[in-house]
Order: structure tokens, then C-alpha cells, then sequence
């Protein structure tokens, strides 16, 4: 279970480029040392690090 924190994060890890690079296609290589499992990949344009904030409001 992931904690309730208001921080909305998975175990994700970012592999930021230190420059942009047009692409059209993308392939992964991945040489494991050990058992790996890979449940979604996500390739991104651009990424923001914002606080989240769920904005609950008593009616």
C-alpha cells in the first residue's frame, strides 16, 4: 500500500537527459543483474515536480 502523505508518488525512477532529444520512436535496453520486473514504461516530453494538494472543501 502506498502512504496517504498528499504527495501522489509511486516507486518511480527518472532518467532525466541532461539534454532534449527529438525522438519518434523509443527502445530500452535493459541488462539486469538480478530478477527484474518492468510493469509500465513512460516516456515523457517534459517533467514538473509540483506539490500536490487535494483541495478538500467542507460543503
Amino acid at each position: 500500500m502506498l502512504p496517504n502523505d498528499e504527495t501522489a508518488r509511486g516507486w518511480n525512477f527518472e532518467l532525466i537527459l541532461p539534454t532534449p532529444v527529438p525522438a519518434r520512436f523509443v527502445r530500452y535496453e535493459v541488462t539486469p543483474r538480478h530478477i527484474l520486473a518492468i510493469f509500465e514504461v513512460q516516456v515523457l516530453d517534459s517533467i514538473k515536480h509540483e506539490p500536490y494538494d487535494l483541495k478538500i472543501a467542507l460543503p
